[in-house]
This record gives C-alpha cells, structure tokens and sequence, in this order.
C-alpha cells in the first residue's frame, strides 16, 4: 500500500523539477531534433517516464542528447513513447547561451 503512495510522491516530485526547468528555458530557442528512440523506464520506486534519445544539429555539429519525461500511468508513457517513434521528430528547447544541455517538454510537442 505505501508503495504507490511513495511512487506518486516521486512523481509530484520529478514533475516540479520539470516544471522549474520549463519555466527557467521559457526563452530558449526551440528547434526540431531527430528522434533516435524513445522508450519506456521505469525509475525509481516503479515511476514510469519515457526515456528520449535524439539528435540535432548546433553550431558544434552533431549533437545528441537523452531526455527523461516521467508520467504517472505506465500506459500513458509507453503511448507517448509510440507518438514520438511515429513522429520521428522532437521540438527541443536550446539555451542561446550555452548549446548543452538541451531540454525536452512535453507541452511543446505536436502531435
């Protein structure tokens, strides 16, 4: 019975830092990334989140990078997971400032 109390907990969690970093790269440059997969994890405590590799071009060349977006619902993980090997492309946020790291959210993708 705790452990699913810990899991959304961890999840509360993990989603705040996200949101804080959305926040903090709202003015990013956004530009579009290949993705190279995109897959299910599961972290710690059984907390789902899609695991995202892509690729994109900076002004170092070839760049690529990992993301991890948690979810709550292990079923609405593995179906964005599917949404984004369709898609094939990701909408990634750059600081201006300094190309590494790069960020991935959620809300800036179309599907």
């Amino acid at each position: 019975m705790i452990a699913p109390v810990i899991a959304y907990a961890i999840f509360l969690l993990k989603s705040l830092l996200h949101f804080l970093r959305r926040i903090g790269s709202a003015k990013w440059n956004c530009v579009v990334a290949s993705v190279v997969c995109a897959e299910l994890s599961i972290l710690d405590w059984r907390c789902p989140a899609v695991m995202v590799c892509y690729k994109l071009i900076s002004h170092d060349g070839l760049q690529q990078e990992t993301s991890v977006l948690p979810f709550i619902f292990r079923s609405s993980a593995e179906q964005y997971a599917r949404k984004l090997i369709a898609k094939k492309s990701v909408t990634v946020r750059v600081d201006p400032k300094k190309p590494k790291p790069t960020q991935i959210h959620i809300q800036d993708q179309k599907f």
